[in-house]
């Protein structure tokens, strides 16, 4: 991703409202939620669509804790400066 638009799980970068959540299944597919709501405490929430048939908004205790795949943030705030 260019121009630093991309933060990698657990690289010190905090989320922003309207960040895209990003996670990789396979070498072709994926997965992508937008992150709705951050907390001082660095747990934050997620709406994601097609996340077990349905969508559902998904609360995170830390970076650490989303699961697997998880890869990290498109910081739409510059993606789109």
């Amino acid at each position: 991703i260019n121009a630093g638009c991309y933060a990698y799980k657990n690289s010190g970068y905090t989320p922003k409202v309207g960040d895209l959540a990003m996670w990789t299944k396979s070498a072709s597919t994926g997965h992508v939620g937008i992150v709705t709501e951050v907390y001082a405490d660095g747990s934050f929430d997620v709406i994601e669509g097609n996340s077990s048939n349905k969508v559902a908004k998904r609360h995170y205790a830390s970076q650490s804790s989303v699961g697997s795949g998880f890869n990290g943030f498109v910081k739409m705030n510059e993606w789109t400066a």
